[in-house]
Order: structure tokens, then sequence, then C-alpha cells
């Protein structure tokens, strides 16, 4: 009897281990089968980036980040500003932060100097596109890297750097003050008008609101009233500091706006005067993209001004609002930059306000 027994219980244990074995192969055929849909679904959802990622597991898995490493990516390298770079750079910028990180592979480039290179581009991108960031003046990239700078640190440090005008001033503050006014005077824009009911709107508030600013104009030093806090916050600017605020306005309505700049058209003897005196000649102005056409706006000269740029109140002009090359053009002459925008063929807009400013004026 008790062989017997014993010989009951060996093969009921036999059993019990293949049924935990079965199961066991089930769950971790179920295991598996999730897993491959998940990788199959963050692939086509994240291709590009969970490549990267899958080249350097041992990142993840307790390897220093920082380590030096060659990547082999096609040549020529893309050294203009890299769109991811700019977003990672603008929210850094925006929470007015000192410095930030970023994964060096975004750049898809082989070399320290071309790292540099992207770098660099991408922040006067950033400056261009982002003219409210008034504190910064470039970026300083701290690379580690190999001796002939082939093999490239995985994770690239970048510092802002300051206009050296506003170093001493409480930037974050500023910017705080800066966005409050921009969301007040945009608060107050029709928010189901037509592109150009917005940059009428934009155009006229501006006017209303600044005094252009004779001191800073005559000033050689880079002052607040170039840029948008000067403009917003103190309501004082000279003609950068309205042009860049049109544009950060505009950007943030939704409507392609771009800073214009060049020389205005003065007699020889008045620019050799202005030689004489070391003034500035320049001027900036704004190109806009209103319904599919081009347009040129200049706020600052409809901003009603006596000879020596002293205000004289009055009702807003729309001289310079929406007009063509031909209008535009009598006056200065542009710069390399701005002669490269699409050019401006229309005067219907400008023929509608002008003509609404008549009939205001006649009754």
């Amino acid at each position: 009897m008790k062989q017997i027994e014993w010989g009951h219980e060996v093969i009921e244990a036999e059993v019990q281990t293949r049924i935990r074995k079965k199961l066991l192969r089930k769950f971790w055929l179920k295991v598996g089968a999730v897993t491959l849909i998940a990788l199959i679904l963050a692939i086509r959802l994240f291709g590009g980036e969970l490549a990267q990622k899958l080249l350097h597991w041992p990142w993840n898995f307790g390897m220093d980040p920082n380590c030096l490493y060659r990547p082999h990516y096609a040549e020529p390298v893309n050294t203009g500003p890299n769109e991811r770079l700019l977003e990672i750079m603008y929210e850094a910028a925006d929470d007015v932060e000192d410095s930030f990180k970023f994964d060096t592979d975004i750049l898809k480039c082989n070399t320290a100097d071309q790292v540099f290179q992207i770098t660099c581009a991408t922040a006067d991108e950033l400056k261009s596109r982002y003219p409210e960031l008034f504190w910064i003046s470039g970026v300083e990239p701290v690379l580690t890297m190999s001796e002939d700078g082939t093999e490239i640190c995985r994770t690239t440090t970048v510092n802002f750097q300051r206009v050296k005008e506003f170093a001493h001033m409480p930037a974050k503050k500023m910017y705080r003050e800066l966005k409050q006014e921009a969301k007040r005077l945009l608060d107050g824009a029709p928010k189901h008008g037509s592109d150009f009911d917005k940059a009428l709107y934009v155009h006229d508030q501006l006017v209303q609101l600044i005094t252009y600013d004779v001191p800073g104009s005559e000033s050689q030093e880079y002052q607040l009233c170039h840029t948008v806090y000067g403009a917003l916050a103190e309501h004082s600017a000279v003609c950068m500091g309205y042009s860049v605020t049109y544009q950060y306005l505009m950007r943030e309505l939704g409507v392609k706006c771009v800073y214009a700049h060049g020389d205005i058209k003065v007699s020889a003897a008045e620019l050799l005067l202005s030689k004489l005196t070391m003034k500035d000649n320049g001027h900036a102005w704004n190109w806009i993209e209103l319904d599919g056409e081009s347009y040129w706006v200049d706020v600052t000269w409809d901003d009603p001004l006596d000879e020596n740029w002293q205000e004289i109140g009055g009702a807003v002009s729309h001289e310079y609002c929406f007009v063509d090359d031909d209008k535009i053009f009598e006056s200065r002459s542009p710069d390399d930059a701005c002669k490269e925008l699409p050019a401006c063929r229309s005067m219907k807009l400008n023929k509608q306000l002008m003509e609404a400013d008549s009939q205001v004026a006649a009754q």
C-alpha cells in the first residue's frame, strides 16, 4: 500500500508540474504578444526617436550619460537652425532659465564643430522669431569632445548670454510684465474677425499706446526702447520697438508677420551730415501676409508725430498700413534680408482705409 500511495503522489506531482509549465508557457506567450504589439505601435508613433534610444540602450542601464560616442550621419549635414532644438531652446528661454541641456543626437550631426554651428544658428532663429525674449543676446554651447572633435558628448549644455545693457535687470519679473501687457492688449482683439481685422486692431492699438522715444533714437546704446518690453510695459519705443512688438503680437494672433529693416533715403547733403555726426539712418517696419497677399506696415510712421518726432496726437494715420513695394520703397532702401521677402503688389486694403479715414475727417 505504501508503495502504491507513493506512486500516486509521484504521478500527481508530475501532472501538476506539467500543468504549471503549460500555464507558464501560455503566460509568456501572452506577455510576448502584448510586448510585440506595444513595440509595433511605438515604432509607428515614435520610430525615429525610438531607434535612437535603442541605439543608446546601455545609457539607460547604468552607463554614464555623458560618455563620448562617434555618430555616423550622412554628409553633408544641415548646419542651419534645428526646429526640435528651437522648441527646447524656446521652452527654456520662456521660463527665463540661465541654461538647458538637450540630446545631441537630435541635431543628426557628426562633429563638435557641427553641434556648435547648429546651436548658434538656432539661437539666431530664436532671436529672430521670438523678439519678446528681449534679454537674450546669444548662446554659449558647452561641448565635451575628443581631441579631434569627432567623438562628442551625448548631452550638450547651453548657457544663455544676456544683452550686456540688461544684465543687471530682473528679466523674469520684466518678462511677466511684458506678457501681462500683451494679454491685456490681445484680449481686445476681434476673436472672430479676419486676419485683416486683427492686424488693423493691433496697428491702431500700438499707435495709441506707444510714445516715440526721441532720446532713445539719438543714443548709440541699445536700450529698452528697442524692445517689446519698452513698447508694451513702458509705452516708449523707437522704430525697432514698434516693429518687433507688432511682429510678436501678430504671431500670437496666428498671423504671419516679419521684422524688416533698411535705411531712410536722404539727400546727399543729409547723408554727409549724418556720417559726420554718426547719425543712424536705419529704420524698421514690417512685412505681413493677409489672405495670401503680401503687404508692408510701418506702425512708427503712422503714429502722428511732428518733424522733430514729437507726439502731436490726433487720429491714427493709415498712410503706411498695408501698402505695396512702390509706396514703401519711395522713402527707404531695404537691407538684404528685407529683399528676400515676397514682393508686395497690392494697395487695395490701404485704399479702403484711406477712404474711410477721409470720410471720418469730413464729418
